[in-house]
């Protein structure tokens, strides 16, 4: 059977790969970033398409509850499903912990980790509400094992 994966931060680099290679895998995509990010979205879509999967593009700050419950609504309504969601939207900010500000950290913490609970408690709400669901996976990168 056909899954449905939502991916947020698809825009680039990880989420982008991510949302390709499940594209050839045969999955139907909901990939999700935030508004700057809409452009990118667009050509990934296209290339979702280009290997015969359905694509939904949807603009989501995972910080931000009302989004990330549009983010589920919608891939629901468009694909009758969530089966795999891929929490893969992070931050960071590349100076020293010295030259840090508290809005620095408020922005990470509430994309990294508020965020990332937003996301998955969303899946998880989703697919008990299905009666079904496959897999919730919270990526990260390279960046999380090092300080």
């Amino acid at each position: 059977t056909i899954q449905v994966v939502t991916i947020t931060g698809a825009a680039q680099g990880i989420g982008c790969a991510i949302t390709l290679q499940l594209a050839e895998d045969g999955l139907d995509i909901a990939i999700a970033d935030l508004k700057s990010q809409c452009m990118n979205l667009d050509g990934i879509a296209d290339e979702v398409r280009a290997k015969g999967r359905r694509c939904l593009v949807l603009e989501c700050d995972i910080s931000q509850e009302e989004e990330v419950q549009r983010m589920v609504q919608a891939t629901e309504q468009e694909f009758n499903s969530l089966d795999v969601m891929v929490v893969n939207a992070g931050q960071i900010v590349v100076k020293p912990v010295v030259d840090s500000t508290l809005v620095d950290f408020d922005e990470v913490f509430n994309t990294n980790v508020r965020g990332t609970f937003l996301c998955l408690r969303a899946a998880v709400q989703s697919m008990i509400k299905q009666g079904h669901g496959r897999r919730i996976i919270s990526a990260l990168s390279v960046l999380g094992k090092k300080a």
